[in-house]
């Protein structure tokens, strides 16, 4: 399958981080990503499939890259987005190198979609059609 006229939206799959109540949960070894800079380790089960991905923090918009090896270790909390390969481009795109391409090229473009007055946030609506307009040759 070739990649020619694809774009970061055509060969990504996002999904939405999901709610967790830190306070229920004992400490652990599992780190739960979500929004704001400060993780959490906690006793839980991850939300992850075994596969690669890339991990947008929708207020602080850092950006983490699991990888198959390590996705046990992680839980995606609320206030992330998740993006990993669809299924028909795996083995023909490497994630690591999409995630360089969003680290290094577009963070700030990125950053500079955040709104909201107390609290800047990131709409998964608009990284979607950010995406949509980047090109991959």
């Amino acid at each position: 399958m070739k990649i020619n006229n694809k774009t970061l939206f055509d060969v990504l799959d996002f999904k939405i981080g999901k709610a967790v109540k830190l306070k229920s949960l004992k400490e652990g070894d599992t780190e739960i990503l979500k929004s704001g800079k400060k993780t959490y380790k906690k006793d839980i089960k991850t939300n992850l499939e075994e596969k690669e991905y890339i991990v947008i923090n929708n207020m602080s918009c850092d950006l983490t890259f699991i990888s198959k090896d390590n996705y046990k270790n992680y839980y995606i909390g609320n206030g992330c987005f998740m993006m990993s390969l669809k299924k028909e481009y795996e083995g023909i795109i490497l994630l690591k190198y999409l995630y360089y391409i969003i680290n290094l090229q577009l963070i700030d473009v990125i950053k500079n979609l955040r709104h909201g007055s107390l609290q800047q946030f990131i709409n998964i609506g608009d990284l979607k059609k950010l995406f949509s307009q980047v090109k991959l040759n």
